[in-house]
């Protein structure tokens, strides 16, 4: 599957460990006199997503669309990420 990083592209690994996410919130601990504490929901953590890439010298330079996503990066961008059927997964930074 194709995907789109603001406007570079690249193929996604769609085997098993080819995409990760995790998502999480947090809580604040509150300490009880002679009780076990109580938590108090805060907000929600990032989300983070791991993508392996694919750049293929057959619709892209390779060491160049690795060039832009390091100027992206060292830029502080955040890009849309886009799959190739159309499915808006958000603004993220490169890391």
């Amino acid at each position: 599957m194709f995907a789109v990083l603001g406007d570079i592209e690249f193929e996604l690994i769609t085997y098993w460990d080819g995409f990760e996410a995790t998502f999480g919130v947090d809580y604040a601990e509150h300490a009880r006199i002679g009780g076990k504490p109580g938590l108090q929901f805060v907000g929600d953590r990032l989300d983070e997503t791991q993508i392996t890439l694919v750049f293929h010298q057959h619709y892209c330079v390779p060491d160049v669309e690795l060039a832009r996503l390091r100027t992206a990066m060292k830029a502080h961008q955040a890009l849309a990420l886009v799959f190739g059927n159309g499915d808006y997964r958000g603004w993220f930074v490169i890391t």
